[in-house]
């Protein structure tokens, strides 16, 4: 969804809107550290809006 709604509102509609989004690559990093057994844990993100 996030590449659609990128390339449906202009950056700087979005920046105007406060609407920022995690890298790919940072999201991927923290969740191979955080998450360890994803089929039996739950894994809270308290910054997603």
């Amino acid at each position: 969804m996030k590449v659609l709604y990128e390339s449906a509102i202009d950056a700087k509609q979005r920046h105007d809107l406060g609407d920022y989004y995690t890298p790919d690559w940072l999201a991927e990093c923290l969740v191979a550290a955080t998450v360890t057994d994803p089929l039996h844990q739950r894994v809270l993100d308290p910054a997603c809006g």
